[in-house]
């Protein structure tokens, strides 16, 4: 229907039903940013759509453009909503993803911790065994060489006595055939 044939109260009630389509969409526009705050894409999305709303604003204003472009515009801007609302959906999707593998890498982290604190507590014990075997290898080395000390000194005595045992064997076969020739004359 072209402008001309439109009576004022028709336009006014156009005008109205715009600025109550406007106002409902601005609401609805509110209350979805009020959830997705955190998401600077949809900021962006926000501040398209208001300056797209302040030009409705103007058009309603002017009355250069009749309801069914109107129409049309809120159409196209709730598509575009429609594709953010979708994308920020997707964007939880993948943080909700991100934070899951967080809480599984923080969690391998504090088991390799553990693990760690584990292997190093290992680690010392072994090291207070090695150093308490090292000393007890050094006394058992002190000790095998006292032995070899004594038993080098043993066989001098037992060489010693040896040669004492035989200077007396002989003496005592001296003493004995001394005694058998006396007993024979």
């Amino acid at each position: 229907m072209p402008r001309g044939n439109k009576s004022k109260e028709d336009l006014e009630k156009e005008v109205k039903t715009l600025r109550d389509s406007v106002n409902a969409l601005q609401s609805w526009k509110a209350q979805n940013l009020k959830h997705k705050t955190d998401n600077v894409e949809l900021r962006t999305v926000h501040l398209r759509q208001e300056q797209r709303i302040n030009e409705l604003r103007g058009e309603i204003d002017t009355l250069s453009k009749d309801n069914d472009t109107l129409r049309g515009n809120l159409t196209a801007l709730n598509a575009n909503v429609d594709q953010w609302e979708e994308y920020s959906n997707e964007k939880r999707d993948e943080l909700a993803k991100l934070n899951l593998y967080t809480d599984e890498f923080e969690t391998r982290v504090s088991d390799l911790q553990e693990c760690n604190e584990d292997l190093e507590d290992c680690l010392v014990t072994k090291k207070i065994k090695s150093q308490a075997l090292k000393a007890e290898h050094q006394e058992l080395k002190r000790s095998n060489e006292a032995l070899w000390k004594t038993i080098e000194y043993l066989d001098e005595v037992v060489e010693e006595d040896q040669i004492e045992v035989l200077r007396l064997r002989q003496g005592i076969l001296a003493l004995k055939e001394h005694w058998e020739s006396s007993m024979q004359e």
